[in-house]
């Protein structure tokens, strides 16, 4: 998987060290999501050696990130953003492409996520980088409630 193209005029980076991020990240939550992460709620998910956070940069500013859990030969994405002012870039792409990257290194086979039914452009964006949906969850979200599709990719080497 090569990562995509984005605006030349874009210098993009990551880092795997969120924690010099935890501000950006409670502000792309608040912005992101209708059910944010607090700020407490991001410094005690960093604190777990399994959890991780994949941070891009445009031009050395924070724009987006992935939050996941990665134990043994497993990864369960937990949050996937952009900044709005930095999406349809390519960004979220970039991000999946990195963590299927460093996930393969790591001798992971399966990577897993949830995402609201209604995401259709979520959705669209997970299933073009190879992810399939293999089951829902009912009422999985709350404000507003909603089902969750339940989402894996499988390592290119471990398919099943």
């Amino acid at each position: 998987m090569s990562e995509p193209d984005v605006s030349a005029a874009l210098s993009v980076s990551y880092t795997e060290d969120g924690k010099p991020y935890v501000d950006d990240l409670t502000r792309a939550e608040a912005v992101c999501f209708s059910e944010p992460w607090s700020t407490k709620a991001i410094e005690e998910f960093l604190s777990q050696p399994y959890n991780h956070v994949l941070a891009a940069l445009v031009n050395g500013v924070f724009a987006g990130y992935i939050t996941y859990t990665r134990i043994a030969d497993e990864i369960q994405i937990a949050n996937v953003a952009v900044l709005p002012e930095f999406r349809r870039k390519g960004l979220a792409d970039g991000l999946l492409c990195r963590l299927a990257q460093s996930a393969k290194q790591n001798g992971v086979t399966k990577t897993g996520l949830e995402v609201r039914l209604s995401n259709l452009p979520a959705r669209n964006l997970y299933e073009k980088n190879g992810f399939e949906a293999v089951g829902s969850r009912r009422n999985f979200y709350k404000n507003p409630t909603e089902d969750a599709v339940l989402y894996d990719r499988y390592s290119e080497n471990d398919a099943e």
